[in-house]
């Protein structure tokens, strides 16, 4: 977990995602806190259909303790991030002492389950969506809850807390993905398979479910079951779709994927190692041996997800697998350990952590997914000038962004209207602002030839370089007026 700290909260600031969507879930909240007004609906997803609203209900203390910096929820996944390493090494302990021939006192157990939680704190992929805000990268975190749960109440030892877990996780993670939904499935299947049988005890699962979800079955009971019908249409609109062959390469293409984004690292000869040492390990468990159960469940995990999310026609992405990172790393340190003697065991797995290690750049000079040279502390500094502007010249105003697709510059907008109480005009607005700020690279004639609407609707009448935030990176000024924009052109 200390591994996992220093990994996740190093350059935090420059590090993390500060994009589009992190910009209007920012705003989403703020204005949820200023308004004092609790939220039915959580985040669009790319194809129209609104998530849950416990995303933001979950960012809202952060953000208050914070005073609405925009650090908050870096910190807040940062954490969870770190978590979830000490509960996987939690579940790979359990799961290790079990399959593997483990004498009372040996402590090698808890050594291959250290090693397996190095392997998670330090994988990129992982390590990068622990610090990246976005709702699928909490699903980690609930889904090695979840698998710790099941294997209790599989092996006869749950309390009502297991159930418990059991009622939120599937409750939570549906409301970050609905590529969450075979989580559903695998709680199913847990309990169907128990060896207590829950009885009256259902209700310690029941009632965290119904709390998590009452606010977004409030808001379809109030608006004639909106979402519902949202679902219904996108399954029949032919991006959910059912072709055997093509069903099976998914499959295929899904399983590579999630072994070769998580351990393999592009590298074709650790990905086999990984694939081929998992599958070793599951097909060498001998019935009915002790923890056979455990390793079947784990199996069965990966499955339902894979075969679920294999319905997504869409090309394959990281936050997709996100409910698989704790399986497939221990999947692939039980294999190893099962099928190479222990020493050397040991040795393979340690190479293929430092060779992992070195995959991650800690000292790139931009944030996760953002563009060159931009990172939080550039929007809060380019944020800073445009406020310093609009004091010093009043008005109203607008701000837009052509360093990559988020033309709006959300980010932008939530640092000026949280963090400097100046708040732009609706994105809807810009022909009607006195001024609009501009963060690009491009100098002021291309930005006058911007076929962008958000850059022609507005009617310049005068360009000013304010300044330099980054390297390359500019604020410019347009100011309204009736000026000839080709004429402007021709000026600069």
């Amino acid at each position: 977990m200390a591994i996992a700290f220093i990994t996740r909260f190093y350059r935090l600031r420059e590090l993390t995602t500060f994009g589009g969507d992190q910009g209007v879930d920012y705003l989403r909240v703020f204005e949820m806190l200023a308004a004092r007004q609790p939220t039915l609906l959580g985040p669009v997803t790319h194809v129209g259909v609104y998530l849950g609203p416990l995303y933001y209900y979950m960012l809202a203390p952060f953000f208050l303790i914070f005073k609405l910096d925009p650090i908050a929820a870096p910190v807040m996944f940062a954490l969870f991030g770190v978590a979830t390493v000490g509960l996987v090494f939690i579940l790979a302990k359990i799961i290790f002492r079990s399959l593997l021939a483990v004498r009372p006192g040996d402590s090698c157990s808890n050594i291959m389950a250290f090693l397996a939680a190095v392997l998670y704190a330090v994988s990129p992929v992982i390590l990068e969506s622990s610090r990246a805000p976005s709702q699928p990268h909490l699903i980690p975190f609930f889904t090695t809850l979840l698998l710790i749960s099941a294997v209790r109440i599989i092996g006869g030892r749950s309390s009502k807390w297991d159930l418990v877990v059991i009622g939120i996780t599937p409750a939570a993670t549906i409301q970050f993905h609905f590529l969450a939904f075979p989580l559903w499935v695998f709680a199913g299947v847990s309990l169907a398979y128990a060896k207590e049988t829950p009885g009256y005890k259902i209700l310690w699962l029941a009632i965290p479910m119904a709390i998590l979800l009452f606010p977004w079955f409030l808001f379809e009971l109030r608006h004639n079951f909106f979402i519902t019908h949202q679902i219904f249409s996108y399954l029949q609109s032919g991006e959910i779709g059912f072709s055997p062959v093509a069903y099976l390469e998914r499959v295929l293409d899904l399983t590579w994927f999630s072994f070769d984004k998580l351990v393999g690292q592009g590298n074709q000869f650790i990905t086999s190692v990984a694939v081929v040492s998992a599958l070793f390990g599951i097909i060498k468990i001998r019935p009915r041996s002790a923890g056979s159960d455990l390793l079947i469940l784990l199996a069965a995990f990966f499955v339902i997800n894979v075969l679920g999310i294999s319905f997504y026609k869409f090309s394959l992405s990281n936050h997709y697998i996100s409910a698989l990172y704790p399986v497939v790393i221990i999947l692939t340190a039980y294999g190893i350990f099962q099928t190479l003697p222990r020493t050397l065991g040991f040795i393979t797995f340690i190479t293929i952590v430092i060779f992992i290690l070195g995959k991650n750049d800690f000292s790139r000079n931009h944030g996760y997914t953002m563009p060159e040279g931009v990172t939080t502390k550039t929007v809060e500094k380019a944020a800073a000038i445009i406020a310093d502007d609009i004091r010093d010249k009043g008005g109203t105003f607008e701000v837009a962004n052509t360093l990559d697709g988020d033309t709006r510059a959300y980010p932008y907008r939530y640092v000026l209207t949280s963090v400097h109480k100046l708040k732009p005009l609706g994105v809807e607005k810009y022909p009607e602002a006195d001024r609009l700020y501009i963060v690009s690279r491009e100098p002021g004639k291309k930005l006058l030839e911007d076929k962008r609407w958000e850059l022609l609707s507005f009617p310049v009448a005068g360009v000013d370089r304010l300044a330099e935030i980054s390297p390359g990176i500019f604020v410019t000024r347009f100011i309204a007026g009736t000026a000839d924009r080709q004429e402007l052109i021709m000026r600069q």
